[in-house]
Parts: structure tokens; sequence; C-alpha cells
């Protein structure tokens, strides 16, 4: 597994960090765009759960205009899985709409892809940012609450599509919409992709801006146990 050393050598120091991993299998062509992702269930085994795994991810795309929009039985069977193996279920929900459909709101979307993966009460879910990031902070936070409402349970949001210098204030409106936190990679790490010296970057400016973003959630996020569904 990739990065084991790595955990190992933080939780030596803290111990009460938790491990997520992936069980979605990409199909996706060589340098071309992702096309779909389906649970691989090979690897949803106890072994898993007793190496100190805490959490199990599977990434769906919400594709409207399909009959379910997402692949419903891969995501029921994905978070009765993880029932089964003691851990807790991430399910991420991606919306990807047409590029030459007129009809398509984004936001709109969002809502009915959070109320549709919601019905499925994974233990949290993740989610693009409201109008991803492009809107005022008032209209973000209006738009979280609808996500809030359609989830019914604790969610986070991802920073793909989000411009770097909106992610940090975006995170805090849809925090303040009732978002329980953040989880992502390309907000904090996007800028060494350009660096000469990217492991520097992410030790100094990818360091900041990372306790940046934890300082928000401190301070706007919803806590994930007033979330979870009683």
């Amino acid at each position: 597994m990739y990065g084991t050393a790595a955990i190992q050598a933080l939780r030596s120091e803290h111990p009460e960090t938790g491990l997520i991993v992936a069980v979605d299998q990409f199909e996706e062509p060589r340098y071309g765009p992702l096309q779909e992702s389906v649970l691989d269930e090979s690897v949803m085994k106890p072994i898993v759960a007793e190496g100190g795994v805490s959490a199990l991810k599977l990434y769906l795309f919400w594709r409207p205009g399909t009959a379910e929009g997402f692949r419903r039985d891969d995501a029921k069977r994905f978070v009765e899985r993880c029932r089964e193996l003691g851990v807790l279920s991430l399910l991420e929900g991606v919306v990807l709409g047409e590029p030459d459909d007129t009809d398509f709101n984004f936001d709109d979307e969002l809502v009915r892809a959070s109320e549709m993966m919601g019905k499925l009460q994974p233990d949290v879910y993740k989610t693009q940012l409201p109008t991803l990031g492009r809107a005022s902070d008032a209209i973000i936070e209006q738009e979280a609450q609808r996500v809030t409402d359609a989830v019914g349970g604790p969610w986070v949001v991802l920073s793909n599509g989000v411009e770097s210098h909106r992610f940090a204030g975006a995170v805090g409106a849809a925090c303040r919409g009732g978002a329980s936190g953040l989880l992502a990679g390309r907000g904090v790490w996007r800028a060494a992709l350009s660096s000469s010296g990217p492991a520097e970057e992410l030790a100094t400016s990818g360091r900041e801006r990372l306790r940046e973003l934890l300082d928000v959630v401190d301070e706007y996020a919803r806590p994930w146990p007033d979330a979870v569904r009683t």
C-alpha cells in the first residue's frame, strides 16, 4: 500500500490518526479524463479493517439524465459492506454534466445527487463545493444548506474545480451552511505541481494552506456528532 511507511511514522507520534482507503476502481484512458468508477469489492476484506483502517471511500459520478444518475447497486453494497466490516463509509458523489446540455444546472444536480446518495445513509458524504466556489459566500452558504438538508447526515467538501485563491473562503461558507469539513488534495498541493522544488513547496506554503483550512473548519464546521443521523 502506497504511503504505509509515512502513515506508520505519523501514527508513532499521533496514534489517533485515521486512515482512509479507497475501494474505487477507475476506468480511464491513458492521458485521458476519468470515464467511470466502480466498486472494487475485492479490497473490502476483514484484513483491511484489522489493519487500522478507519474508513473506506467510494467515488461515484452523478450523471443527470440517466436512469438513476449513479451506480446505486455499487453504492448500496459499499455502505452495507462497510457496516459489516465495522469501518466508516465515505461515499463521494461527483456531479458530471454534459458540456452541451443547456438545461444543466450544477447546484440543482448537486442537491439531487446529495439526496439520492444520502438515502443510502453513508457515514460521511463527500461532494463538490456549491457553485464550485464561483458565487459569493452568501450564495454558497445558501446552496450548502440545501445540500445539508438533502443529505440528512454529515457531509464534507472536496476542492476539485475550485480556484485555489477562493477555496478557503468558500469552505468557510459551506461550513456555515452545514458542511462538517473538507477532504481535499488539490486545494493543498496543486501549487507543488508547477514548482521547481515541490517538496519544499509542500513543507512550507502547502503546510500553511492546510493550517488555514483547518482553522476555517475549526471555526465554522458543523461537528460530525451533531450531523449524524438520529
